[in-house]
């Protein structure tokens, strides 16, 4: 771990993926695709040798909420009850759960602990080390990407290679949806796509009263 490394953290199906996009668009003037995106954003599980040779600054894509390993942090959070939803549907489309949304909710286990541990423990990091973390809500993202986007260039001490403007621009969902469609997806499963729909309260159609309880 370098002292100039920053660390991308989110429970699963939170916006790490989303967030990925946002910085790499800030590093290259390339079209940042799921087929390139770990030149510029490494996933930690998946790309150890290429992080290790990577020059300095690093950003880094984990689930771990190590945070007192990271020199800096940007974390990003969602309400669960939408983070159940979208995992539901990507586990559903890679064929790795058949059952309903309902038994899906009481079943869900991940390697990386409950959601509420995870949110808890960021949060607390952000009171005791508010200059090492970057705390940032899906939802705020959703309803003004363009201060976040000019959040995150400060927080990271960047100066964007492209325009905040056009990076708003790639980085919407529709964008987003359209370059995975066009320029290829991470998976070969045909139904399985990151940014699905993007939206937040979702839960509140999809989840019955019971599930909400």
């Amino acid at each position: 771990v370098y002292s100039s490394d920053t660390f991308i953290v989110s429970y699963p199906k939170s916006g790490n993926t989303w967030l990925r996009f946002i910085i790499a668009n800030m590093l290259t003037k390339e079209l940042v695709t799921m087929k390139n995106i770990d030149e510029f954003v490494p996933d930690i599980y998946n790309f150890k040798k290429q992080i290790n040779a990577k020059s300095e600054p690093r950003f880094i894509k984990t689930h771990n909420v190590n945070l007192k390993q990271y020199p800096k942090t940007i974390y990003i959070h969602r309400d669960y009850r939408d983070v159940l939803v979208s995992y539901y549907h990507f586990q559903k489309n890679l064929n790795q759960y058949n059952g309903d949304l309902s038994s899906f909710i009481k079943e869900i286990d991940t390697p990386f602990g409950l959601w509420n541990n995870h949110v808890t423990e960021a949060f607390n990091f952000k009171n005791n080390s508010p200059d090492r973390i970057l705390f940032l809500s899906y939802d705020e993202l959703l309803a003004n990407l363009k201060d976040n986007v000019e959040r995150i260039a400060q927080f990271c001490d960047l100066t964007p290679v492209k325009s905040i403007e056009e990076i708003v621009e790639l980085c919407s969902f529709e964008s987003l949806k359209n370059v995975e469609d066009k320029h290829g997806r991470t998976f070969d499963t045909p139904n399985l796509t990151f940014f699905r729909s993007g939206r937040s309260k979702q839960w509140q159609t999809e989840l019955s009263k019971e599930d909400q309880e």
